[in-house]
């Protein structure tokens, strides 16, 4: 039985199976917004090319062997002639994956059937990835412990699957497990485009661990009161207000100690709005207004 997104998937596209046609109207939907979720192969043929007769058939039976986790689109080059240039296609069999909304592999002519099942093999999901995908929906349910179960299970399949230590160290964060959390950061390789929001996860638990150093949020807001002046106080009270999600507070504090002195610790102060500015979002109102106080305190 069929689990996760790819599921889903196939009872949408078009004729409702593993393999269908496509064209310039539903490419979009069919096979970039699709390939989002599950990988798509593009066939791309026409009816008078022999070596299409070869190629199209061991496609079909490669994709029908996996079970619904990748699907086969076949597009006609004679009728969709505006969308065969834009890809580039000068001789046919062309054969075009899709995942994520990009071409991830790509060949032309009927290769043998060993070299097509081990590239498709390279993009189709792993068993980690359903289990992942899984996760994901039981995560938006509600369903917390179920999901975490299933990401373990991921990592149980691959030690370092990016997504599912993502997940795990998202988690575990939210648990104030930080040790956890770091190790499952640190399994995740900066190639990958999971490692972005890996960042944040561990600069959050810096504010925290930091936060907890400087003996917590109460006690830097009495030190400011008392030392009003000192740059040290409003950059551990700036720390704990971050820590704590207090995000307006903390750029605000972190922001008096770059107007009095821009290179405070490194610049630690201005690297740490650098840093909040990422987790709350570049194009936020939040991020505009001090961004541009910040380069005003430099400049």
């Amino acid at each position: 039985m069929l689990s996760g997104s790819c599921a889903t998937i196939i009872t949408d596209v078009v004729d409702k199976s593993l393999i269908f046609d496509v064209n310039e109207e539903n490419f979009e939907e069919s096979v970039i917004l699709t390939s989002r979720r599950c990988p798509v192969i593009v066939d791309f043929w026409a009816p008078w090319c022999l070596p299409c007769r070869i190629l199209t058939p061991t496609l079909e039976n490669i994709v029908r062997s996996y079970d619904g986790k990748v699907i086969l689109a076949k597009m006609n080059v004679d009728e969709n002639r505006t969308l065969a240039s834009l890809f580039g296609i000068r001789g046919i069999p062309a054969v075009k994956i899709f995942k994520n909304g990009e071409i991830v592999e790509e060949f032309v002519g009927a290769l043998p059937n060993n070299d097509i099942r081990e590239i498709i093999a390279s993009v189709a999901p792993t068993e980690a990835d359903l289990l992942v995908e899984e996760g994901d929906r039981l995560r938006k349910q509600g369903k917390i412990f179920s999901a975490e179960e299933k990401y373990r299970l991921a990592l149980e399949n691959i030690h370092s699957h990016p997504p599912a230590c993502l997940r795990l160290a998202e988690l575990s964060f939210k648990k104030n497990d930080y040790e956890e959390a770091k190790e499952l950061i640190a399994r995740i390789p900066v190639d990958r485009p999971e490692y972005a929001e890996a960042e944040k996860i561990s600069f959050c638990i810096c504010l925290k661990e930091k936060c907890a150093e400087f003996g917590g949020l109460k006690a830097c807001k009495e030190r400011v009161k008392k030392e009003p002046q000192s740059l040290d106080a409003h950059f551990t009270l700036a720390t704990c207000l971050a820590a704590e999600g207090k995000y307006a507070e903390a750029l605000e504090e972190f922001l008096k100690v770059v107007q009095v002195d821009k290179y405070y610790q490194n610049a630690a102060a201005r690297r740490a709005m650098l840093e909040i500015f990422s987790i709350v979002g570049q194009d936020s109102n939040l991020v505009k207004k001090y961004r541009s106080r910040l380069a005003s305190a430099i400049y």
